[in-house]
């Protein structure tokens, strides 16, 4: 009964999961990849649990623009910022840059006061998080999207800057709790829709959770097979009877 149990739960992920999977790539925040596309980037990095992080926030390919707001999400139960650093200040007139007060934000904003393009590439601002005391091990994902994202042309009207996102993430350094695919410390139904939206071609799975190879292995053959996702929902299954 428990391996049909199993089975049933993995063909109700799979068949509520494969509409969100055609839809494309939602973390292009709307915005297909294009050879012209700005490339927005957030770094990743590795520490133990206490530890201060540099996350930096760059831009590539960039064919210039004028004004921007980027939000950049965490997971508060793991990370805490402490402070943006502006590196360009001196590539735009005015720039702000601030904490958002609500938890798991940080806004990043930035106006040309004169309306010109900035064309620079590089490092915008470089992101310092405290890994939280009592952060568990595990991979945190850190993830950008932008609003007010805009350039001016050449009769003065402000146009929407097409751009793409490659997000980030800081790993916690510990012990590897096999089955715990999003690195949040408990394993449960996330993990088992996480490992099962990897078998069925999720874009970025293995981009955003890449721990998945390791504590997805759940029988430790050195490899993600669909034997994995059957124990692994048999491990969600026994643990709830």
């Amino acid at each position: 009964m428990k391996k049909i149990a199993a089975f049933l739960l993995i063909l109700l992920l799979t068949i509520s999961l494969s509409p969100l999977m055609a839809t494309g790539n939602p973390w292009l925040s709307g915005h297909a990849w294009a050879a012209d596309a700005v490339v927005l980037s957030l770094g990743s990095a590795t520490g133990d649990a206490g530890d201060i992080v540099i996350i930096p926030l760059s831009i590539a390919n960039n064919s210039g623009f004028c004004t921007f707001e980027f939000t950049i999400s965490y997971d508060n139960a793991k990370l805490t910022p402490l402070l943006v650093s502006n590196t360009y200040a001196v590539w735009l007139d005015d720039i702000m840059i601030y904490l958002d007060q609500t938890p798991n934000s940080i806004f990043i904003t930035g106006v040309s006061q004169s309306l010109a393009n900035c064309k620079n590439n590089g490092v915008m601002a470089n992101i310092y998080f405290k890994i939280n005391d009592n952060a568990a091990p595990g991979v945190s994902a850190i993830s950008l999207t932008a609003r007010d994202f805009l350039w001016v042309d050449e009769r003065s009207n402000l146009q929407d800057v097409v751009y793409a996102v490659n997000n980030g993430n800081i790993t916690v350094n510990g012990a590897v709790l096999i089955g715990d695919i999003n690195g949040d410390g408990r394993i449960n139904l996330a993990d088992l829709s996480l490992l099962a939206q990897y078998f069925i071609g999720g874009y970025g799975i293995e981009e955003r959770y890449p721990q998945i190879f390791t504590t997805g292995d759940m029988n430790r053959d050195g490899k993600l097979e669909s034997a994995d996702l059957t124990l692994l929902a048999d491990l969600i299954i026994n643990s709830r009877l």
